[in-house]
């Protein structure tokens, strides 16, 4: 299974359920849909620079690979934890849609691989 494939699976996915939880939370209000497309906003910006660091380490030498992935890794950490206190800080979102928007994470990695097996590819078995 490639990853890259699955990573590009699991952000369709997400993405998906995110238009799906902020159309059921707009039933609710207007602020929770808001909430909601503003946490798989910011699911969706984690999944893409996952995405981009997959293909950077994959094209890498496999000496010069630990450092600069590990490197961008935690950046990105970083700059995920400042964007999230910067629109819970700033925008202060509805609660429960924020979440429900960040909850659109697991809906993406767990669609991911199936979205993959369901393009009728085979895993590859590696010989030992």
């Amino acid at each position: 299974m490639q990853p890259i494939a699955v990573l590009q699976n699991a952000r369709r996915a997400q993405v998906l359920g995110t238009l799906l939880i902020a159309g059921a939370c707009a039933l609710h209000s207007t602020q929770a849909a808001i909430g909601a497309l503003l946490g798989g906003g910011l699911v969706a910006l984690h999944l893409t620079l996952l995405h981009i660091i997959a293909r950077f380490w994959l094209r890498q030498q496999p000496n010069d690979l630990m450092g600069r992935a590990a490197l961008l890794l935690l950046s990105k950490f970083f700059v995920m934890a400042a964007l999230t206190g910067a629109v819970l800080l700033v925008i202060r979102p509805h609660a429960i849609g924020f979440l429900a928007g960040l909850g659109t994470f697991m809906v993406g990695i767990a669609c991911g691989p199936l979205g993959h097996r369901a393009k009728g590819s085979t895993p590859t078995v590696e010989a030992r």
